[in-house]
């Protein structure tokens, strides 16, 4: 008679049991799961901080490196133009002094073989300045700066227009050569000119 109900109690308590073994499991599945998505947004998070540090690491270190650099170009360009400008009134002038412009001449040579970057600008600029320096030295004197300037006059050209567009050539040929990107260059104007200055330099010899 006390077997139906010892019988009933004890698959009470095994439902019981399975309930609480899939309770159990079912809440740890949702808390693994939970778990596993929360690690995965603070990962997520983690690496886009990482990114940001990262990049701000890389700006603070190069930005003052890209300054110098171009602080550095711009210091040379600017050093181009003057010893230019010294070196073309030199060579024009009535009593000019050809170891003031061979001076210069050497000054820019050496600032074109330490910092030259395109070695076809830097060498047009070397030839036509060695061009300008020969002329120079066979032609010294008071009255010789006509002869110094012949290849540039013509009776096309009372202005100096070629003369011009030579150092033009020269000085654009130099920062050309020394700068990484060209930046504030129009290269098609320059190599037009470079060819001009090619065929006065051909033309005189």
């Amino acid at each position: 008679m006390n077997i139906s109900p010892v019988s009933y109690t004890n698959t009470n308590y095994n439902n019981n049991n399975v309930r609480n073994v899939n309770q159990n499991v079912s809440f740890c599945g949702g808390k693994t799961a939970f778990a596993r998505k929360t690690a995965g947004k603070v990962a997520d998070k983690a690496g886009r901080i990482g990114i940001i540090l990262q990049l701000i690491v890389t700006t603070v270190i190069l930005s003052p490196l890209l300054l110098i650099a171009l602080v550095s170009e711009n210091t040379k360009k600017s050093k181009i133009e003057s010893m230019s400008r010294s070196m073309q009134n030199e060579y024009k002038d009535h009593c000019a002094d050809f170891e003031f412009f061979d001076y210069y001449v050497k000054e820019m040579n050496a600032l074109l073989d330490k910092h030259s970057k395109h070695k076809e600008y830097s060498q047009f600029t070397k030839e036509a300045l060695e061009f300008l320096r020969a002329r120079f030295e066979n032609n010294q004197g008071c009255c010789d700066e006509g002869v110094r300037m012949k290849p540039f006059n013509s009776e096309n050209d009372k202005y100096g227009l070629q003369w011009t567009q030579f150092w033009y050539a020269i000085e654009e040929s130099a920062k050309m050569a020394i700068s990484k990107n060209g930046k504030g260059i129009d290269k098609e104007e320059l190599d037009k000119y470079i060819q001009v200055s090619r065929e006065i330099m051909q033309k005189a010899e």
